[in-house]
């Protein structure tokens, strides 16, 4: 069987020119890692597949070049041959797998660039009657493009809430936390920070004057992968019981965008929206000069974190993102919208609706230890003042569930990979994760 082992035998010029051209290859694909540990995995594992590789082809091929003592008119080199093949297919895939090896430097990549951005527009302006610029007109890809909408009709919602007292919440012990607080932390500009904590503050008042029955609890931690705490912002989370004695909590990540009811947001892509107005069927140029917002990964990453947590706790969760009024001129129309993970997005109003149809009973029926769960992740508690409080909308009597406990501050972190954020940026240096939205 001697004759049989290819590593007792030289090399024929098929098998020689083989070994030559894999071994060149992984040169080339050493000489291009990033790091010394790549180098040498790539190395050291590259040319033992190239010579395995090599000596495959050239073991198949023995018999019919008339080398060896099997030749392709006995049974033996057939058999040869169906070794030889086996021995290079396992060589050249383990080979491929090693050139084609990421050595651990992803690059950030632009939402844009998801799909065509261009078709994509091709594709909704039909839809939504969008109409082309002419030629002196501002444009975006060649649609009309408009700096504002034309207002709206007030939210009844959120204009009777404009009084509603927070402090009532915090002393009746159905409010934790301060409503935006999470976002001073956040990698967010100025105006992101300010929006996005009027949007909070807004919801805050709107389920206060609500009078729901559920414990609020506002600018929470997040978690990573291994279900430690990162600065990764969940805005709110509401937390109330039914009948059943079913735990129920509304995860919602409070959004205040530009426009009021003239202004509609449609998927642009998965992780694109597009902003248009109704009434002119043109687009809507935001604060960067398009009329495109940047979805975030964050709620999506932040229910998968979350789900071992809220199972052990029998906690049935609903995860969404709310639209909230940025003013009188009313909501932007969200009905179509999807943010990244199929999380949908709702109204105020619909929040408060879905919450109403449970018949939740008093939060003093919500187990003490859900209420610890979140207190603990709560980010900052605003202390409740000593003195009276008088408000324009009266609350039901309720126990006071168990004080918070403290949490400490942690370093500002990406919402999906947990790498640490270094001062204000679009994109996480490592996953590629968009942070501005």
């Amino acid at each position: 069987m001697g004759h049989l082992d290819p590593f007792f035998q030289e090399l024929n010029g098929i098998g020689i020119l083989a070994l030559i051209v894999t071994i060149i290859a992984v040169i080339v694909r050493v000489v291009f890692c990033k790091t010394m540990r790549a180098r040498i995995y790539t190395g050291v594992l590259g040319l033992i597949s190239a010579i395995v590789m090599s000596l495959g082809i050239d073991y198949a091929i023995r018999p019919f070049a008339g080398t060896g003592e099997s030749t392709a008119t006995n049974g033996l080199g057939f058999v040869q041959l169906m070794i030889g093949v086996v021995i290079a297919l396992i060589g050249g895939a383990v080979l491929r797998g090693i050139l084609s090896h990421d050595d651990g430097e992803p690059q950030p990549t632009s939402n844009s660039l998801i799909m065509d951005t261009q078709t994509e527009l091709y594709r909704l302006a039909p839809r939504y009657g969008l109409v082309a610029a002419m030629s002196n007109e501002d444009s975006y890809y060649g649609w009309f493009m408009i700096d504002h909408d034309n207002g709206g009709s007030p939210d009844p919602l959120y204009e009777a809430s404009l009084n509603a007292n927070l402090q009532q919440e915090r002393q009746l012990g159905k409010l934790y936390g301060d409503p935006g607080s999470g976002l001073d932390y956040s990698a967010f500009g100025n105006t992101a920070v300010q929006a996005g904590q009027q949007g909070e503050s807004a919801l805050a008042r709107i389920i206060a004057y609500m009078q729901l029955n559920v414990i609020s609890f506002w600018s929470l931690y997040g978690l990573n992968e291994n279900r430690q705490p990162i600065n990764a912002d969940i805005d709110c989370v509401l937390v109330g019981i039914d009948p059943q004695q079913q735990v129920h909590a509304w995860f919602v990540d409070a959004k205040n965008y530009k426009g009021g009811s003239d202004t509609k947001y449609v998927n642009l892509d998965p992780r694109n929206l597009v902003r248009m107005s109704i009434s002119r069927r043109a687009l809507i140029k935001g604060s960067d000069g398009t009329p495109v917002v940047k979805m975030s990964e964050n709620m999506a990453t932040q229910r998968d974190n979350w789900a071992s947590t809220l199972e052990t706790y029998h906690v049935a969760a609903q995860w969404m993102v709310c639209m909230v009024p940025g003013g009188h001129n009313g909501n932007p129309d969200v009905s179509e919208a999807v943010w990244p993970g199929n999380v949908r997005v709702v109204t105020p109003g619909q929040l408060v609706a879905e919450i109403q149809s449970l018949s939740l009973l008093p939060v003093d029926n919500i187990p003490p230890r859900v209420v610890r769960l979140f207190t603990s992740a709560v980010k900052q508690q605003a202390p409740a003042s000593a003195a009276p409080v008088t408000s324009t909308v009266p609350m039901p009597v309720t126990s006071p569930v168990p004080a918070p406990i403290p949490q400490p501050a942690i370093t500002n972190n990406c919402p999906k990979c947990g790498q640490p954020l270094d001062g204000q940026t679009n994109f996480c240096p490592n996953c590629g994760t968009p942070l501005n939205a």
